[in-house]
């Protein structure tokens, strides 16, 4: 009977140890830092940080802007798309 118990013992501390060893091995996944902005694509509506955006460098040249509004893409693929067709199609809601 000690012998099973032992047994287990030494199996449940294995299992702790790879557990350990298993999440020390898998990378975090970015995060954005703390306080970091964040800006929609106007074309794709998908949200990114402002660093990675690009502006759009018509502001307030096109009618569609509004004084002081700004625009940002997350390529330029869709930046030249909104300035040459307007705003991307909406999403429908659920």
């Amino acid at each position: 009977m000690a012998r099973l118990i032992i047994v287990a013992a030494l199996l449940w501390l294995g299992w702790l140890f790879y557990r350990r060893l298993k999440r020390q091995r898998r990378p975090n996944p970015p995060t954005p830092a703390s306080g970091e902005a964040m800006v929609r694509c106007a074309w794709c509506h998908v949200h990114l940080s402002r660093q990675e955006a690009l502006e759009d460098p018509h502001v307030n040249d096109v009618s569609r802007h509004l004084p002081g509004e700004k625009h940002w893409f997350c390529c330029s693929d869709h930046r030249e798309r909104y300035i040459s067709n307007g705003p991307g199609p909406r999403r429908r809601s659920s």
